[in-house]
């Protein structure tokens, strides 16, 4: 009996931890990944991340409280500096505790207001972030291509201060096997010029503030803007 006992004891105690290792994300390949709560409503986006993993890209989550005015610059910073970033996306997470701004309404109302056009994430309970920690917002999180943290930026100051360095970060990855995948895509170039009007196409530099490539064409002495 008691044998029979230790061996149900066991099976239980397997099949519990083959269960936790199911639910609990941060295992195996994805033990340093950054996963926000599986519980809450995304506007913006028809299939909602479920990691940052990505090949070729960076990722910026920004922690808002519409509510705190120091928030309110930032939003629109952001705004037009994304506009010009395809090596990031931008998710914004909510994470004011007033319960009236989590309405669908409240939050369509923040969207149009605020002109966020990029995908935006209402959590029913932040809590704490495996491995980002929040504390306060204004809050950014820059995500590396393996889906782990790579710096975190508190407040206004720390943000205001980061553009340089966000902008240097994109560049190194542009530079080193992003551009083929980022800029130089028929869906967001398309090719419209003959062949006839290229001529010696010889040196490539990106824009490390814009979405541009500035190509030299040596055989016909000019710069071509992209």
């Amino acid at each position: 009996m008691d044998k029979i006992l230790c061996i149900v004891i066991v099976l239980f105690a397997i099949s519990a931890g083959a269960q936790i290792d199911r639910n609990n994300k941060r295992v195996g390949e994805y033990r340093n990944c950054i996963f926000l709560p599986d519980s809450g409503d995304w506007y913006g986006v028809s299939n909602p991340p479920k990691n940052f993993v990505k090949s070729n890209k960076l990722t910026l989550l920004h922690f808002w409280d519409p509510t705190k005015i120091e928030s309110q610059g930032i939003i629109q910073d952001l705004n037009s500096w994304a506009k010009n970033h395809r090596e990031y996306e931008l998710y914004t997470i909510l994470v004011s505790d007033c319960e009236g701004l989590k309405s669908s309404e409240a939050v369509l109302d923040l969207i149009l207001r605020h002109e966020i056009r990029h995908p935006l994430f209402v959590p029913d309970e932040l809590g704490n972030v495996p491995g980002i920690n929040f504390s306060s917002a204004p809050m950014l999180a820059v995500i590396n291509q393996k889906g782990e943290l790579h710096q975190k930026l508190i407040g206004n100051l720390e943000i205001l201060s980061a553009w340089e360095d966000l902008d240097s970060l994109g560049s190194n990855l542009l530079l080193h096997g992003g551009l083929d995948r980022i800029f130089l895509s028929g869906k967001h170039i398309p090719d419209r010029a003959p062949k006839s009007v290229l001529g010696n196409l010889s040196h490539l530099c990106a824009s490390p503030r814009s979405a541009k490539l500035y190509v030299t064409d040596h055989k016909k002495h000019r710069i071509l803007l992209i």
